[in-house]
């Protein structure tokens, strides 16, 4: 037994047709046993997909960036104005552009309360994982197998928007899902009570 699944584009609508076909004499045999199985041809459609979720915050000082001159340690010498004697000192000197201006530069500066205290603020933290998420609920739709397939169903882009490609072939997983849990099911069945037994009396 073989479930056979065609696929067409038809004016903008997917079509699926669900088929049953080369039902063997043992298949038969089982569903006249234990009765045809429920088939459902519907479910929930979903995907595993990457979901940013906030897990929580950090605290961290609040700061502004502000616009101060730009100096920088520099060795100069030092004329003593009574000895006129010549030395050498590390002092902070502005540093200037070619044109010989100060250069301006940002400086980020913790902002500060009335208090003088840094002022904190809360910041979300964030981190990836993997959710299953449900692309579209097709609903329940019980059918009895085999005996009413064939079945057909259509996906348009009015019902799923830009979506109906994707819900058709993510269709199709999920019907093949369900036929092999039928069959395995069915084939686990096993008849123990046909038979004849002689009682000696």
């Amino acid at each position: 037994m073989k479930l056979v699944v065609d696929k067409k584009l038809v004016n903008n609508a997917y079509e699926v047709m669900l088929e049953i076909q080369d039902i063997t004499p043992e298949d038969k045999e089982q569903i006249h046993d234990f009765g045809e199985q429920t088939f459902n041809i519907g479910g929930k459609l979903t995907e595993i997909k990457d979901v940013v979720k906030e897990t929580g915050f950090i605290e961290k000082p609040k700061v502004e960036v502000v616009k101060v001159p730009k100096t920088e340690m520099k060795e100069v010498e030092v004329t003593n104005p009574e000895t006129q004697e010549v030395t050498k000192e590390m002092q902070e000197v502005p540093v200037l552009d070619a044109e010989g201006k100060q250069v301006i530069e940002d400086v980020t500066k913790p902002v500060l309360d009335e208090k003088g205290q840094p002022v904190m603020v809360k910041t979300p933290t964030y981190e990836t994982v993997q959710e299953e998420v449900l692309v579209a609920d097709l609903g329940n739709i019980y059918r009895k197998f085999p005996s009413e397939f064939p079945i057909k169903r259509t996906f348009t882009a009015l019902e799923f928007g830009d979506k109906a490609e994707k819900v058709a072939l993510g269709y199709v997983g999920l019907i093949q899902k369900e036929a092999e849990r039928i069959v395995t099911e069915l084939g686990k069945k096993v008849d123990s009570f046909t038979g004849s037994t002689e009682i000696q009396l």
